[in-house]
């Protein structure tokens, strides 16, 4: 595929105006390992949503079942006697909940030596700080692709800095001319009116 029609799937896939057949293109194209240099980053962003897992479609009838069950709640009729034990209810656990606060924060927190033996306080520690340590560079590892996406986004930002910072280098000479020139036009003027 040509980098022009490439470049075209792109634009169309980006803006959401993409077919399945063309999406289905890409994603070939990238899945390959002879990409051109200019889509590595777009290679990056299709593996990544290549690795992820699908959502699995819903069942047939499933739109209608919600609605059949929405329209039965609402044809059952709610019962006073069942009100008066829901009400009944959420104050019985509101006053076992309040009870039991009071005599948690009353018998107080003292901290406590659970281990006698310094030796297998430290083992213990150690291994749970090692299972901690694991699980963080195991996520991390997860969140590699968004790293290279923030990567790529800042070598963009980088690139349109450049540009900017010559046009500033360039205003800078600009403003320095203007200066001379009405310095020069000052010196002129008194020129002028000495001679006269």
């Amino acid at each position: 595929m040509e980098k022009e029609e490439i470049k075209r799937l792109l634009e169309k896939y980006y803006n959401g105006e993409s077919t399945e057949k063309e999406e289905g293109l890409l994603k070939e194209l990238f899945a390959s390992e002879t990409v051109p240099e200019d889509f590595e980053h777009d290679k990056a962003l299709f593996n990544y949503f290549r690795h992820v897992s699908k959502m699995p479609e819903p069942s047939p009838g499933f739109e209608s079942r919600i609605l059949s069950a929405a329209a039965d709640d609402r044809m059952v009729p709610v019962r006073p006697a069942r009100k008066i034990l829901v009400t009944v209810l959420a104050i019985a656990a509101g006053v076992a909940l309040i009870t039991g606060s009071y005599f948690f924060l009353k018998r107080g927190s003292e901290p406590r030596d659970t281990y006698s033996d310094p030796a297998v306080a430290y083992a213990e520690t150690m291994k749970i700080l090692h299972g901690v340590s694991y699980r963080l560079s195991y996520g991390r590892k997860s969140l590699e692709p968004v790293g290279k996406l923030h990567k790529l986004t800042k070598e963009s930002l980088v690139a349109f800095e450049s540009p900017a910072k010559i046009v500033d280098e360039k205003l800078k000479s600009l403003n320095q001319l203007n200066r001379t020139v009405k310095t020069l036009g000052t010196i002129n003027s008194e020129n002028e009116t000495i001679k006269k």
